[in-house]
């Protein structure tokens, strides 16, 4: 096994070391709590993506490049969040809020196939989640009195695009969500190159897997850096030069091209 990871280490080094930078200037970005409900939450999302980043990390030196991928899914979604509250910041109440309409909902499962379970809850807890349920319920109500199931009103692909995302979300959630469901594309995509599934450790996409996470980090950076005011711009772009320069697959710098340019409208 030391083999293997050093021979990784080797093989994609400039990677492992822009995603390093990276993760510098993400600790530096979210070190500083904030008592604005808006920069709070992105400072928090933010340190769920660099804590995925090292994980993706770790799995991508000991050959686990599938499950790597699957990291790097929940990166770009909690990015493509990071910049919608950017662009958007009036539905933080809504994000923030949403945690009642997911609790609610839990406790009415526990309700009806595990009561025992449900009624572990104190009077007091259950007071607040059903005052905080009848405030917030209504802005997530649509016209049929049906509760929908995100906090944005929008389709995921639809927030992709509005954050400049939607060429990744169009690469990334079909065979990543093949991954999750493990369809036949999900089968097709674990295996090697052989089309045997490899047991591990194996160099099953794990190229793949650490670019699209760096790639969803720096997203992620490039907004949390703005809404934080951290002034790391120039690390980050330092940092992603340097990714670019290792990176072999050219439609990866196609996405990030992409996402420099200009946000379409919500009206687009």
């Amino acid at each position: 096994m030391d083999d293997f990871i050093t021979s990784v280490r080797q093989a994609l080094g400039d990677i492992f070391k822009a995603a390093a930078d990276l993760l510098t200037v993400g600790h530096e970005i979210a070190a500083t709590p904030s008592t604005d409900p808006l920069p709070e939450t992105v400072r928090q999302l933010l340190r769920t993506v660099s804590n995925s980043m090292r994980s993706v990390l770790i799995l991508v030196e000991h050959g686990c490049g599938t499950d790597a991928l699957k990291i790097a899914r929940t990166m770009f979604e909690t990015a493509v969040n990071i910049h919608y509250l950017h662009s958007h910041p009036e539905a933080i109440q809504d994000y923030v809020d949403f945690q009642w309409i997911k609790k609610k909902k839990h406790h009415d499962y526990l309700l009806k196939f595990a009561p025992a379970q449900a009624q572990r809850m104190d009077d007091a807890s259950l007071s607040e989640l059903t005052a905080e349920y009848a405030r917030v319920s209504p802005r997530f109500t649509g016209p049929k009195s049906k509760v929908r199931s995100t906090w944005h009103k929008s389709d995921h692909r639809q927030v992709a695009r509005s954050v400049g995302g939607e060429i990744i979300y169009g690469g990334v959630y079909p065979f990543i969500s093949s991954l999750l469901h493990m369809d036949i594309l999900g089968l097709i995509m674990s295996g090697g190159p052989s089309g045997e599934v490899e047991v591990v450790p194996s160099i099953s996409n794990l190229e793949l897997g650490i670019q699209i996470a760096v790639l969803s980090y720096a997203m992620a950076l490039t907004a949390s850096n703005e809404i934080l005011k951290a002034n790391g711009e120039d690390k980050i772009q330092s940092a992603f030069e340097n990714f670019r320069n290792s990176c072999a697959v050219s439609q990866t710098l196609d996405i990030w091209n992409e996402l420099a340019k200009p946000k379409e409208s919500e009206s687009d």
